[in-house]
C-alpha cells in the first residue's frame, strides 16, 4: 500500500468523489403523488442480479447504491474542502490547489466529471472523442490533466494526508 499520494490516486479520488456526488445528489422536496413506497435499498443479491441481467445500464432499473459515511466524508473533502485535526482550513482540491492554473484545473475537472458520468452508466470515458468534440488537443489535455493531478498530490503529501487506497 502506498504511503504517499500519486497523480493516479488523485485522479481516482476525484472520479470517486464525482460518482458519489452523482449517486447521492438528486431531487429534493416533497415526493410525487402516489410514491408512498419506501426507498429501495440494495443488497449484494440485487447487485449480482443487475450485473447478470445487464439491467444496471438502464437508468430507471438501476438500484440506488447507499453510500457509507466514510465515502461521503471523502467526497466532501475533495469537492468542498475541510478542516484538518490541527484546525487548518484546507481548500477543495480543484478550486484550491489549482486556483491560478486554469488549464490543468479545467482538464482534470473534465476528466473526473466525465469519467464519473460514464462509469455510473457502465461505460468508459472516451477522452479522444471528448477532446475532438470540444476542440482540444488530446495530448495537451492529457499532459495538463496529469500535471494538475501531480500538483494536488504534491500538496496533499506536504500536508501529510494519508492516501485512501
Amino acid at each position: 500500500m502506498t504511503t504517499e499520494w500519486t497523480p493516479e490516486l488523485v485522479k481516482a479520488a476525484l472520479v470517486d468523489a464525482f460518482e458519489i456526488d452523482y449517486d447521492t445528489g438528486g431531487r429534493v422536496g416533497p415526493k410525487m403523488y402516489g410514491s408512498a413506497m419506501p426507498e429501495y435499498l440494495v443488497d449484494s443479491k440485487d447487485l449480482w442480479w443487475q450485473r447478470e441481467s445487464g439491467s444496471n445500464k438502464v437508468g430507471r432499473m438501476r438500484a440506488k447504491v447507499q453510500r457509507r459515511s466514510v465515502e461521503i466524508s471523502r467526497m466532501e473533502i475533495v469537492l468542498l474542502g475541510h478542516r484538518d485535526p490541527r484546525g487548518r482550513d484546507l481548500p477543495n482540491w480543484l478550486g484550491g490547489y489549482l486556483r491560478d492554473m486554469e488549464g490543468p484545473r479545467n482538464c482534470l475537472e473534465a476528466h473526473a466529471v466525465n469519467s464519473a458520468f460514464w462509469n455510473i452508466r457502465g461505460k468508459s470515458f472516451d477522452a479522444k472523442r471528448f477532446c475532438k468534440r470540444v476542440g482540444w488537443s488530446y495530448w495537451t489535455f492529457r499532459s495538463r490533466r496529469d500535471r494538475g493531478a501531480a500538483i494536488i498530490a504534491h500538496h496533499l503529501n506536504e500536508l501529510g494526508l494519508a492516501p485512501w487506497r
